[in-house]
């Protein structure tokens, strides 16, 4: 069962200290959800202004799987770094894809959709199993490899 709960709605979070950049998602990640990703992810990825979303959630062998994007800025060329971060219900962080160029946008019936490029009419979605997130995935001519991953009990 695929849980939708992302609404197109352009939002600037204020998350640690900081306005990050617009981003389409739904809901802006609960105080508890950031403190979580922020201990149990690598310290690089803590940085001033670092935006955590939710998009939505999905379920890999029955148990729901919190699904967050992350966007930060990065050095003097301010350069965007996105990614797809997965958390289960405990806020236990399970793994995360990155760095794409685009955003995702929502979440339904196990696939991913990402801002729409003319470039790749036919790609405008990463279809997600539900046995267990891939180790690589590919989207848009690029790979991308599940990274920090812990398995989904």
């Amino acid at each position: 069962m695929i849980r939708n709960f992302c609404r197109p709605v352009v939002l600037a979070s204020l998350v640690c200290g900081a306005i990050a950049p617009p981003l389409i998602a739904s809901h802006r990640a609960e105080k508890a959800v950031i403190d979580a990703f922020m201990n149990q992810v690598d310290s690089t990825l803590v940085v001033k202004g670092f935006s955590l979303n939710r998009l939505g959630s999905v379920r890999l062998k029955g148990s729901p799987i919190n699904v967050y994007v992350y966007e930060a800025i990065f050095g003097e060329s301010q350069r965007v770094t996105r990614r797809l971060v997965f958390m289960d219900a405990r806020n236990k962080f399970l793994g995360m894809y990155g760095n794409f160029s685009e955003s995702a946008i929502r979440i339904t019936g196990g696939k991913i959709y990402f801002e729409p490029d003319p470039a790749y009419k036919n790609e405008d979605c990463i279809i997600l199993s539900r046995d267990r997130l891939p180790s690589r995935i590919k989207f848009r001519g690029e790979e991308f490899e599940l990274f920090g991953f812990r398995e989904v009990k």
